[in-house]
C-alpha cells in the first residue's frame, strides 16, 4: 500500500534517524528503506516500508495483513505523515527558524509503532551514548521478545544474523524479577525503573497511546522512580505525537542554542509553541552540518528577550503541562 503525505517530506534524515538508533534483531534499515517487527491486534509480524517523494510504500506478512488499518496508523505515527508541515514550517520559520526551515525543509519528528517500546528505550538510554541504548535495547528484546520470521536478505547478505524478534510487551517486563532485567547489562535502580514503567501501562495507569493527554501522561511518567522530566518529554514527543513537547534540558538542543541553560531554553522556545518538537528536531538537525543556525538563535541575550508571539487557538490542543526544568540529559 501507498501512504501519502503532504510535501515537503524529508523521508531521508528521518529514516537515517530511526537507523541509527535501529534495535538489534527488532529494526534494520538502508537508504530508503527500512523494516521492522510489528506487533498488532495480538497479532505478530513483520512490515517493510520504502521511501517515495510524496509518502513511503509499506508491505506486511499475511499475519499482519489481516489487521491492515491498525498497522496502517502505527506506521503513519511512526513517519509522522499526518502532519500539517505547511503550517508548521510558517511558524517556526517566522519565530526564529527560517534559516533552519530553508536548510532542511519538510522535517518530520520520529513518532513510534508503541508506546511502551519507546518508553523502554528512554529508560535504557539514559545517561549512555546512542549505541549504547542500542545494545541494551536488543539485549531486552533477545531476552524477552518472541522469535518470528521476517525477510532479512536484504539487509544481511546472506550472512548470518540475529534472529528477527518482536520487542516485549510491557506486560511481559512487569512480570519479569528485576535482576533478570538487570543482567542484560544495566544498574538494578535502572531495571527496577523499567519495571515500574512496564507495570503502569500493563495495569492500565497509564496511558501511552497515540494522542493521549499528555499532561496526564507526563505528570504519570515523572510520579516513577527514575523519570524526570527529559525522559516524559521525550516519551510524550514520540509515543503521544505531542507537538508541543520540549527537551529544554537535553545537550543537543542547548548547544544548538548557542550553550544556554534549561531555564533559558525553556523561557525562549516558548516561542515555538505549539509545535516545538518539531523546533527541537531542527535545532538536532542543525548540529549535523551547521545549517541553519541564526546568530539571532545562537545569542543568549537575542533569543530570551524576543518577543513571542500566540499560535492561533485552533491549533493549540491539549493544556500544555507545566513541567520544572529539567538537568542534563543526554541526547536520544
Amino acid at each position: 500500500m501507498r501512504l501519502r503525505t503532504a510535501a515537503p517530506f524529508a523521508g531521508e534524515t528521518l529514516l537515517a534517524f530511526l537507523g541509527t538508533r535501529a534495535v538489534p534483531g527488532v529494526e534494520w534499515a538502508r537508504p530508503g528503506v527500512y523494516l521492522r517487527t510489528l506487533r498488532a491486534a495480538g497479532a505478530t509480524g513483520w512490515v517493510r516500508v520504502e521511501l517515495m517523494p510524496t509518502g513511503i510504500s509499506v508491505r506486511c506478512s499475511d499475519a499482519l495483513a489481516q489487521h491492515g488499518a491498525e498497522v496502517t496508523a502505527r506506521i503513519r505515527n511512526l513517519f509522522d505523515l499526518d502532519a500539517d508541515i505547511e503550517a508548521i514550517e510558517a511558524r517556526l520559520a517566522g519565530t526564529g527558524l527560517a534559516s533552519h526551515v530553508r536548510a532542511r525543509p519538510g522535517l518530520r519528528v520520529p513518532g513510534a509503532v508503541d508506546g511502551f517500546e519507546i518508553a523502554a528505550r528512554a529508560v535504557l538510554g539514559q545517561q549512555i551514548s546512542v549505541a549504547g541504548a542500542r545494545t541494551l535495547a536488543g539485549r531486552l528484546a533477545a531476552r524477552f521478545g518472541d522469535v518470528i520470521e521476517a525477510p532479512l536478505e536484504e539487509f544481511t547478505d546472506g550472512t548470518p544474523t540475529t534472529p528477527a524478534r518482536v520487542f516485549p510487551t510491557a506486560a511481559r517486563i512487569a512480570a519479569a524479577p528485576a535482576e533478570e532485567i538487570q543482567s542484560i547489562g544495566m544498574p538494578l535502580a535502572r531495571a527496577r525503573c523499567l519495571q515500574a514503567f512496564a507495570a503502569a501501562i500493563a495495569g492500565g495507569d497509564l496511558d501511552l497511546t497515540r494522542g493521549a493527554d499528555p499532561r496526564a501522561a507526563i505528570e504519570g511518567m515523572c510520579a516513577l522512580p527514575g523519570i524526570g522530566p527529559w525522559t516524559a518529554h521525550y516519551v510524550a514527543m514520540r509515543a503521544l505525537g505531542w507537538r508541543d513537547a520540549f527537551l529544554a534540558g537535553d545537550l543537543g538542543v542547548r548547544k544548538a542554542l548557542g550553550g544556554l541553560a534549561a531555564r533559558e531554553a525553556e523561557a525562549g522556545g516558548a516561542r515555538w509553541r505549539p509545535f516545538r518538537a518539531y523546533a527541537v528536531v531542527h535545532l538536532w538537525s542543525s548540529l549535523s552540518d551547521g545549517a541553519g543556525t541564526p546568530l539571532s538563535i545562537r545569542r543568549s541575550e537575542e533569543f530570551m528577550s524576543s518577543r513571542v508571539t500566540s499560535a492561533p487557538s485552533s491549533r493549540q490542543g491539549p493544556r500544555q503541562p507545566k513541567v520544572a526544568p529539567p538537568g542534563r540529559a543526554k541526547r536520544r
